[in-house]
């Protein structure tokens, strides 16, 4: 498969919906467990921005049908994020 590999981590933070079993689930996967810092809220902000510019501006225009697709469409719209669009 070009272009594409295995994923190796996740990441998430300290709520307790992460149970530790979950955490142990994915490391039985082969995952590395990564968690944010504690008592910094906004250290996931930059990537939930990203996320939610992507969903909204990209992804709730078209329907990916699978993961090729999808990097597909994200790889035609990165460029345009960058360069064509204006950043206030």
């Amino acid at each position: 498969m070009t272009g594409e590999s295995a994923h190796r981590f996740v990441v998430h933070d300290r709520d307790n919906i992460y149970a530790p079993a979950v955490d142990r689930a994915l490391r039985a996967m082969g995952l590395r467990v990564l968690k944010t810092p504690i008592g910094v809220p906004q250290a996931n902000a930059y990537c939930e921005r990203v996320i939610g510019t992507a969903r909204r501006e990209c992804l709730d225009w078209c329907i990916p049908l699978n993961e090729r697709h999808l990097r597909r469409v994200l790889a035609e719209w990165v460029p345009h994020y960058n360069r064509g669009r204006p950043h206030c």
